[in-house]
């Protein structure tokens, strides 16, 4: 059997992270970060598939912290929790889609399942070079 889908999900506030992490533990691995420097340590350590961080952390933002990812993991795909749509105009962080509060739980699975096809498609053109 495959193994879950490995997502790290960085929010200041432990609510969310709570709540995200009961709603979808059974489908995807998910590794909670309360702070910038805990998240960075858990990219250092391992694979992450989906990177989802809150649009406000403490001391950067989140599209400050999504675009530090890049150079990490090119092939993670990186959703952002936000209130709204539209903070990274020029996209510089590579953000796949946004998770909008008041979260739905029906979008956010197929946002989940569209976010791993798309980090699965990167893999197998990374490591097939044409």
């Amino acid at each position: 059997m495959a193994s879950s889908p490995t997502i790290l999900y960085i929010d200041n506030e432990i609510n969310n992270l709570i709540s995200f992490g009961a709603l979808f533990r059974r489908e995807y691995n998910i590794i909670p970060a309360s702070s910038v420097t805990e998240a960075l340590t858990v990219l250092k350590n391992g694979l992450v598939e989906i990177i989802i961080c809150s649009k406000n952390l403490n001391g950067m933002s989140g599209i400050e912290f999504l675009r530090l990812t890049i150079s990490m993991y090119p092939n993670s795909t990186r959703l952002l929790v936000s209130d709204y749509i539209n903070l990274d105009t020029e996209n510089k962080a590579q953000i796949f889609n946004y998770l909008i509060k008041p979260w739905d739980e029906v979008k956010i699975r197929q946002i989940l399942k569209e976010a791993h096809a798309l980090f699965e498609i990167k893999e197998i053109i990374s490591k097939n070079s044409w």
